[in-house]
């Protein structure tokens, strides 16, 4: 079939005339400027999107490429390619010959399949709530501890598909220096905004196509805000929450295999929470909520600030140089910035009564109830700290003695032990606080 050639250049938009047999929707290719999508049919012209910002020369050959399908399948994990499916990590070419439509059809009905559990290797949802595979969440929060939730979904032997949509210095390092095995979908450099916005539908059909291939796949589009400026200049979908819907409505369970998708923005719409099955606030996780021990089934949360580290780093310093390792991080989340302040404040205020008035009359996990309980009560003035854990001490030996040899025997203090220690040192402390 012959070729057709550019008429028009526009930069985001171009018109070309000559092609027959081409699709709303379909790829194109352009000499000198690479790929486009149809984004329009009118008396025998093409509307067309490039995906880059190289100009091509004035009356440039188009070629039909045909449906936009993209590469899927396992031996892409560990890499980064853009929309194309080309290769951006500067790793070779892809060894992968597997195709799956971009904008398919999914099927409207499919058989029933009894719910899986999916974890999110952090305790305050995993230990609280019954997520299932083939749901989709929106979440708000660090990126970091997103990635260490698709960190935990990588041990769990399902495949990731990380989406960044918008192009930045600091998405070619992740890509070029991958910190999880996963798929890394991902603009490349000279992308216009076309490509950007189709980042995400691009990195939903790479999971559908090995849903089909039988496997368990989790899609985290890792920064929605940055997507929104390109929805303009995409094929017309609708608005944010539409297209937020439509991506949601992909992730599913099938017999063979699902889709799990979570969505990181920045700040919650009742738009934005109509378009998924659930939220997860990641907040929680770093404010140390996670109080339980791990299970065989969940893995620890991410290790950031918790009471518990701070109460523990009263007493060891390893701990205390662990935590200082976050500070610069948290100071771009002033809210949780404050309340560590606070919570390390009364650490080292704890630290000093214990090292000049209690000595080494207490054992380690005595130091560690005096410093959870001083943390606590967070309304004690400073000078009476010191009297406070005076007359903490012999009731907590005398009321709690057994309690404390079990804890020592067996190494655990769980949420049980917690209450306890605590609601009597609230007791002890009430005189204090009056006074």
């Amino acid at each position: 079939m012959a070729g057709g050639q550019l008429v028009e250049w526009r930069g985001e938009r171009a018109l070309a005339r000559g092609l027959d047999d081409v699709a709303y929707g379909d790829v194109v290719s352009i000499d000198g400027a690479g790929q486009a999508i149809v984004t329009a049919l009118r008396d025998g012209e093409l509307e067309l999107a490039p995906l880059t910002t190289r100009v091509p020369a004035r009356g440039a050959g188009v070629r039909r490429i045909g449906p936009h399908a993209i590469v899927a399948g396992p031996s892409l994990v560990g890499r980064a390619i853009d929309v194309t499916g080309e290769p951006t990590d500067a790793r070779g070419p892809l060894r992968c010959d597997t195709l799956h439509r971009v904008f398919g059809r999914d099927p409207v009905t499919w058989p029933y399949v009894p719910p899986r559990r999916l974890t999110t290797g952090l305790l305050v949802f995993d230990l609280q709530r019954q997520l299932a595979v083939g749901s989709s969440f929106f979440v708000t929060g660090p990126r970091e501890v997103a990635m260490h939730l698709m960190s935990h979904q990588h041990a769990a032997d399902r495949i990731c598909v990380v989406a960044t949509p918008a192009v930045t210095r600091r998405a070619y390092q992740v890509m070029r220096r991958p910190a999880l095995p996963c798929i890394h979908v991902a603009p490349a450099e000279d992308a216009s905004a076309v490509q950007q916005w189709l980042v995400p539908w691009t990195a939903i059909a790479i999971a559908d196509g090995l849903r089909a291939q039988g496997h368990d796949v989790v899609v985290l589009v890792d920064d929605i805000d940055s997507w929104r400026p390109h929805l303009a200049h995409g094929l017309p979908r609708g608005s944010l929450a539409t297209q937020l819907a439509q991506l949601s409505a992909r992730a599913y369970a099938t017999e063979r295999g699902s889709v799990s998708l979570f969505a990181r923005v920045a700040t919650q719409t009742p738009a934005i929470a109509a378009a998924f099955d659930g939220s997860l606030d990641l907040e929680l996780a770093v404010l140390g909520h996670a109080s339980r021990p791990a299970t065989k089934y969940v893995r620890p949360p991410y290790k950031v600030p918790a009471p518990q580290l701070l109460a523990r780093s009263v007493i060891d310093s390893a701990q205390l140089a662990e935590l200082e390792r976050h500070r610069p991080w948290l100071r771009a989340h002033p809210k949780l910035d404050l309340a560590t302040r606070t919570l390390i404040a009364g650490g080292q205020k704890a630290r000093e009564i214990l090292r000049f008035r209690a000595g080494m009359s207490l054992d380690g996990l005595e130091q560690l109830a005096c410093a959870l309980a001083a943390q606590h009560v967070l309304e004690l003035q400073a000078e009476a700290v010191g009297a406070f854990i005076d007359a903490y001490l012999p009731l907590l030996r005398r009321e709690h003695g057994a309690r404390l040899d079990a804890i020592r025997k067996t190494g655990a203090l769980d949420d049980e032990d917690m209450r306890a220690l605590l609601a009597l040192a609230m007791t002890t402390a009430a005189p204090f606080l009056l006074s």
